[in-house]
């Protein structure tokens, strides 16, 4: 295919603060699960708030289950193909894809780009709790914006690992008035050691989506540069970074244009974790005209019933790898829109193959539908991007992977924007009635002030148990697959859930990378998405040791997406220099950057225009995490038109039943590889290249094997990170 005109796709838009640092009118009633007045202010002021305890452990039981399960399909596929000798079926959630990914590097990215959407994860992402947080954020009416993923942070895994951007980036530049706050769900304790999240605190306030640049080293992220956060969105990369460590059960919440990274894992786990993003109905959802959100409540509809039928959810067996009918099922690499959006500065595989005209596109989100066929074939959207080491984003961050510098959220495929501080700082009016989870008063005013909000103690770790056993499911997948395709000769069955990714990372470089890319959304993670603008949840406890997040406190306040460049390192990651977060975003990077520790059951809440970033992981576990975003429905989610979001609550359908379905949730089964698969289609499968349209939206300025990819029009596309 002939090489593809790069350009910028959209002209400059107007910042919007007030998008991002107001908060809407708050519920007049009571419900579980909503944030305090403090955290609702500290969530518009900072950009993110963490919740520690958000979830217990048994609510998470069912999407760890079905990421086990999607592992396993992974797994399955990859022996079939000849990728891998050994299964690991005894791994466990945290070890399995690290033993994977040894034998067949990619890994990760395979189960990263999968598009089951699990009736777990369907589940979390439709959470009641999470929701009442929702119509804290962005109004009674909520729409699940179609970009999910989890996150497969393998230890020291550079593809994992996501460096600062703002989630902007990813889309389109009509998302910049639109607030998605995203939840990050960690499957683990999420910590410094095994890559938790970095936030850059305030960095939502200017209301702009900075300049990015495409890709990150070998990786298919924008790369949004410190020197542009601070040029872009007025804030002090010294200062403002947040770390975010987030406990097993807890939350981190961010919005749109906050800019963020994920660390390096240095644990000997795989760091899971689910990133689910929500907004309102009626707002662009910037995914580039490619799909609708999904309503999961309505005020005109109390008793709405989300409708995932249509939202495009695929049966577990459609994602078995038929290796007669599975073109590219092994295909690693991951392009897409942002990588139009954005100057390509450093090219690499990713980038190569989004340049030589792929059609393979994994974005932010999970998901873009150019045709069924290539739905199925490539098992793009799981539709909570499981991401290896950051939408929902099930982030799996490995021991000593390249860390990723900060990011806005909303760093991927226009054109210059004017800023929007509004839509970052102005809360939407609160709900009237108190629901379960909702953030305090003052945890609203922080998440807009701050452009993040820590909530320690989201979720029990009964409600995370079932999100790691989807997770260590989704594990075993990869390592049946990577031992099918002859890509291992040691599925590592018996590691667990934060030590099987590493082992299988071990035996194939990138065996997160496949992880990241799969496109099955677990029950477990549909359910914890719909529970609730970034949700940051990590699946243990997530400290500076293993790789928690840093956050740059009141980075989202200019309303801007800061200029990130591409790529970091070998990764696909854009990057955000701190003197661009200090120019552009007005933040001060030594006294705003704050380290967010989230504990199992935490959650940290974040908005797509906050500066953030993931540490390092030094543990010796994977530190596993989801990142969830939502957004208001009627609302761009900026994925350059490939998907829509998925509605979750409506105001005018309170009984609103969420369409998982239409959301393409693929079946666990269909993630396994046939046994006859050609050549060219095991070397598809298990290609960990990973680019998308974020390497077009910024300027490469590190070429590594994704931009190459990109530039040769690869056909994998990977979008969006978390961390």
């Amino acid at each position: 295919m002939a090489d593809k005109e790069v350009s910028n796709i959209s002209s400059p838009v107007a910042a919007a603060p007030e998008v991002y640092t107001t908060p809407p009118p708050q519920p007049k009633d009571k419900k579980p699960g909503q944030l305090s007045p403090e955290q609702v202010k500290q969530y518009f002021n900072d950009g993110f708030l963490v919740v520690p305890s958000f979830f217990t452990k048994e609510e998470l039981k069912p999407v760890m289950d079905a990421i086990e399960e999607c592992v396993d399909v992974l797994a399955s596929n990859l022996y079939r193909g000849g990728k891998i000798k050994d299964k690991a079926e005894s791994a466990g959630l945290y070890k399995r894809l690290i033993l994977l990914e040894a034998q067949f590097p990619g890994a990760a990215v395979l189960l990263h780009r999968q598009r089951y959407l699990p009736v777990a994860f369907r589940n979390l992402w439709s959470n009641d709790r999470l929701l009442n947080v929702m119509e804290q954020l962005v109004g009674p009416n909520v729409a699940g914006h179609p970009v999910w993923n989890i996150r497969t942070k393998t230890p020291v895994n550079e593809e994992t690992t996501v460096p600062w951007h703002q989630d902007n980036a990813y889309l389109d530049e009509t998302c910049l008035t639109t607030l998605q706050p995203t939840a990050w769900i960690p499957l683990i304790d999420a910590n410094m050691t095994n890559g938790c999240m970095q936030v850059v605190k305030g960095g939502h306030r200017a209301g702009k989506t900075a300049t990015h640049t495409c890709c990150a080293g070998g990786t298919w992220y924008v790369d949004l540069a410190e020197e542009e956060i601070e040029k872009t969105l007025g804030v002090n990369m010294k200062t403002d970074v947040v770390t975010c460590e987030v406990p097993l059960g807890g939350v981190l919440f961010l919005n749109n244009t906050v800019p963020h990274r994920s660390l390096e894992n240095f644990s000997e786990n795989v760091r899971w974790s689910l990133d689910l993003r929500w907004q309102d109905p009626k707002k662009s959802n910037g995914f580039h005209g490619l799909r609708d959100c999904v309503l999961m409540r309505s005020v005109d509809s109390p008793n709405h019933v989300i409708n995932w039928e249509g939202f495009g959810i695929l049966d577990r067996k459609e994602l078995e790898i038929d290796i007669e009918d599975q073109k590219d099922a092994f295909d690693t690499r991951i392009h897409g829109p942002w990588m139009k959006r954005w100057e390509i500065t450093h090219s690499n595989r990713h980038t190569d193959a989004f340049l030589a005209g792929g059609d393979t596109c994994h974005a932010y989100l999970q998901g873009c539908d150019y045709s069924k066929d290539l739905l199925i074939a490539r098992l793009i959207a799981m539709a909570a991007f499981f991401r290896i080491a950051k939408r929902v984003s099930l982030l799996a961050r490995a021991p000593k992977t390249i860390t990723p510098a900060f990011i806005n959220r909303s760093y991927s495929l226009a054109a210059a924007v004017e800023t929007a501080p509004e839509v970052y700082t102005i809360p939407p009016p609160q709900p009237k009635e108190k629901k379960p989870g909702q953030l305090s008063p003052e945890q609203v005013k922080q998440y807009f002030n701050d452009g993040f909000v820590l909530v320690p103690s989201f979720f029990t770790k009964e409600e995370m148990k079932p999100v790691m056993d989807a997770i260590e499911e989704c594990v075993d997948v990869l390592a049946n697959n990577l031992y099918r395709g002859g890509k291992i000769k040691d599925k590592a069955e018996s590691a667990g859930l934060y030590k099987r990714l590493i082992l299988l990372e071990a035996q194939f470089p990138g065996a997160a990378i496949i992880l990241h890319k799969l496109g099955y959304l677990p029950v477990a993670f549909r359910n914890l998405w719909s529970n609730d603008p970034t949700a940051w949840i990590p699946l243990l406890d997530a400290t500076k040791l293993n790789g928690c997040m840093q956050v740059v406190k009141g980075g989202h306040r200019a309303g801007k997406t800061a200029t990130h460049t591409c790529c970091a390192g070998g990764t696909w990651y854009v990057d955000l220099a701190e003197e661009e977060m200090e120019k552009t975003l007005g933040v001060n990077m030594k006294t705003d950057v704050v380290t967010c520790e989230v504990p199992l059951g935490g959650v940290l809440f974040l908005n797509n225009c906050i500066p953030h970033r993931s540490l390092e992981n030094f543990s010796d576990k994977v530190r596993w995490s989801l990142d969830l975003r939502w957004q208001r429905p009627d609302k761009s989610n900026g994925f350059h038109g490939l998907k829509e979001s998925i509605l979750m609550r409506s105001a005018d359908n309170p009984n609103y039943v969420i369409d998982w379905e239409g959301f393409a949730a693929l079946d666990r089964n269909k993630l396994q590889m046939g046994v006859d698969v050609t050549e060219e289609e095991k070397t598809n499968a298990f290609d960990t290249t990973i680019h998308g349209p974020w390497m077009n939206r910024w300027v490469i300025t590190h070429p590594n094997r994704h931009t190459e990819s990109f530039k040769a029009g690869g056909s994998s596309w990977h979008s969006h990170t978390k961390a």
